[in-house]
């Protein structure tokens, strides 16, 4: 088993047993790195997530396989193509402010 398998593994077997073989919600948007619930609907709507998401009949919101979303995880830190992935993600989804000087 290669190193990147074994943390692969240990990352899904501690998402499943922390929140089962779905996520969504605030669970889902924070285990894939947003830091507000506004964002991750904005990367969503855009169709800039870094996993697959679903619906399901007659609930709330968006799901993603918990073993989707480990195995994103574990690669993010794999090749720098990945993390160039992860930031122009956050760059969408994270707004930008203008700063203004305020002083006199």
């Amino acid at each position: 088993m290669k190193l990147s398998d074994a943390r692969n593994d240990a990352v899904e077997n501690y998402l499943i047993e922390r929140y089962g073989l779905l996520l969504s919600g605030c669970s889902l948007w924070k285990a894939i790195g947003f830091l507000s619930s506004s964002a991750f609907r904005k990367a969503a709507s855009r169709g800039a997530l870094p996993v697959k998401t679903f619906r399901i009949e007659g609930r709330k919101g968006l799901f993603a396989y918990t073993s989707d979303v480990a195995t994103w995880i574990s690669g993010v830190g794999g090749s720098t193509g990945q993390i160039e992935e992860m930031k122009d993600v956050a760059a969408e989804a994270i707004p930008k402010h203008k700063i203004t000087d305020t002083q006199p």
